[in-house]
């Protein structure tokens, strides 16, 4: 009896909590936890191994939750200024807590697990405390929903990166890079193929169906994708978020949300409660100060770097950019996983109870901060020395946009080179990832001279695509430096401000993969170089931000009449 009886045990509890969470007006992710935690360390559940079942089951329904909400159009409508606002905090938060851990004695791969682990804001939190207090309709939300697109699909990789760690006896191990092969070649497929033959299998179904029927039917595609995943030795959570996506695309995709939605309810909910049975209040004690280091970084680097993407890139009001600063604090459902799969690993650190703590702290945080948002706009707008400054970067960008969308000819060039340089990209990766698994799996074996005719062909085939991919950014940047040339007045000829744009970008970029790729290389001053990539970073956009001040102040009559020109577009459009 002592399945059924904890079975019943941990089903009430969660059903206490969610109660208690509602009647105290706070968000019923943090009732799971707490009340997870308490029955965990008071002995109300010891089986293991039903929590064990309770937390796979629930994070692959979770994950196929987050598919459905997946909307590539969502995506899209924003495009390049969301792009541009997730990856500022998603690396910016994950440079900042692997410098952060290591400077707390952490190893070199806990340093990495914890920068992923404070770098992905829980949509799940995000939408259930907004609702709650009201806000789920406020402007900003639908900018902030794309956001987390991206943070879930960098989520989604950074899973099945860590899953091959997991599945791994040496972190160097070729499974690694196997593992993300199969990830990219998976995704492909279900796009391509499968979801090619679900549609008119689905909808043929649908005509002869009950309410039952779509809810099986729901469950029977995630389980499907499961499989596939647990085949190629993939991440379980990897398949069911791209089933949820699948089930997302299909034009019934309502029909199935309305279906599946108590279902996945109550899973997800067991799988947070479950989570908050692995919260040793032990090690909350003997990880105190590490937990309020981290969670201050998490409030410092996701609001500050929200505030300062959105109100750059994405035009927000300072409201607007306080706003969206302050709602996306938490951390959530994909901290818990990653951290889940550090148990395996040996890292020298009790990371779920960290990530369980700094939900806690941050959702805690989050729904009271919100509250006092106008007195926080009055400490800002008083206290923040720059703001003129940054609100003629603010102008700057916002007019460069609007004229870059106003030209047709030109805006169309460009997409069209992007495209172009995304499909070469694309066939790059497809070539060496399809390369590699045939050479793993079926060529290894032969000859060395096979080996060395096999990869003689793949490299060649790689290299031409390699320099088709080169010229068409060659040709986006020269196609932007015309542009910057033709729009400003003579003041950039030197063309500083872009080959400092370019420098940020690609210093950016090594700070967010060097410490990944240190993992593979096994460099242990890892760290060093991140630090001194931080420093060149910081160097060269003091460089870029004051260029744009340069221009902005010389062109502040062509930037007046721009903006004159937006309001004017933007009543004419309201009538």
């Amino acid at each position: 009896m002592q399945f059924p009886t904890e079975l019943g045990i941990i089903i009430l509890l969660s059903m206490l909590s969610g109660v208690l969470a509602v009647r105290f007006n706070k968000p019923y992710v943090l009732g799971l936890i707490i009340v997870g935690a308490i029955a965990g360390n008071t002995g109300l559940v010891q089986n293991r191994d039903i929590l064990s079942i309770v937390t796979e089951v629930g994070a692959i329904l979770l994950m196929f939750t987050v598919g459905i909400e997946f909307n590539l159009d969502k995506l899209f409508r924003f495009g390049l200024p969301a792009l541009a606002v997730g990856l500022l905090k998603i690396g910016g938060t994950f440079v900042v807590g692997y410098l952060v851990s290591h400077l707390l004695g952490f190893s070199n791969i806990a340093s990495i697990f914890m920068g992923a682990i404070l770098s992905i804001t829980s949509t799940v939190i995000f939408l259930k405390v907004l609702e709650q207090k009201g806000m789920a309709k406020r402007e900003e939300i639908p900018f902030l929903v794309a956001i987390l697109i991206i943070e879930d699909i960098f989520g989604i990789f950074l899973l099945n990166f860590f899953t091959g760690l997991n599945q791994s006896q040496d972190i160097q191990n070729m499974s690694i890079i196997t593992n993300l092969a199969v990830s990219f070649l998976l995704l492909f497929l279900a796009y391509s193929v499968i979801l090619r033959f679900v549609r008119p299998v689905v909808s043929w179904m649908l005509k002869y169906s009950a309410e039952e029927t779509v809810t099986f039917l729901s469950i029977s595609i995630c389980s499907l994708f499961v499989y596939i995943s647990f085949l190629l030795k993939l991440s379980p959570t990897v398949g069911a978020f791209l089933a949820g996506n699948i089930v997302a695309s299909l034009p019934q995709a309502k029909l199935f949300e309305k279906a599946i939605h108590p279902f996945l309810l109550t899973f997800t909910s067991l799988f947070f409660f479950s989570m908050g049975t692995s919260v040793k209040f032990a090690g909350i004690a003997s990880n105190a100060f590490p937990i309020m280091v981290f969670f201050l970084i998490i409030v410092s680097t996701h609001m500050l770097l929200l505030m300062l993407g959105t109100y750059l890139f994405g035009n927000f009001s300072a409201r607007s950019a306080l706003f969206s600063g302050i709602s996306m604090v938490s951390v959530g459902e994909f901290s818990l996983l990653i951290a889940n799969q550090s148990k395996n690993l040996q890292v020298g650190v009790d990371l779920v109870t960290i990530t369980a703590s700094l939900i806690l702290l941050s959702t805690i945080f989050m729904s009271f901060i919100l509250d006092y948002e106008s007195r926080m706009l009055r400490f800002f707008s008083e206290a923040f020395p720059w703001k003129n400054a940054f609100r003629k970067i603010q102008v700057y960008l916002h007019c460069l946009s609007f004229k870059f969308s106003s030209d047709k000819i030109h805006k169309d060039l460009v997409l069209k080179e992007a495209r172009s340089l995304a499909y070469y990209l694309s066939g790059f990766i497809l070539l060496i990832s399809t390369g590699f698994l045939i050479w793993r799996f079926f060529i290894i074996a032969f000859h060395p001279n096979v080996n060395l005719v096999y990869f003689s062909v793949l490299g060649i085939l790689s290299l031409v695509l390699t320099l088709i991919a080169l010229k068409h950014a060659r040709d986006i940047l020269h196609d932007f430096d015309v542009y910057f040339l033709e729009i400003l007045p003579g003041d950039i000829e030197n063309r500083s401000s872009l080959s400092s744009l370019v420098i940020v970008l690609l210093l950016f970029s090594l700070m967010i993969f060097f410490p990944l790729l240190s993992m593979v290389l096994e460099i242990s001053f890892s760290h060093i170089i991140v630090l001194v990539l931080v420093m060149l970073f910081a160097l060269f956009l003091f460089r870029l931000l004051s260029n744009i001040l340069t221009i902005s102040n010389k062109c502040a009559s062509d930037y007046n009449k721009l903006n004159r020109e937006i309001l004017k577009a933007e009543r004419t459009k309201e009538k």
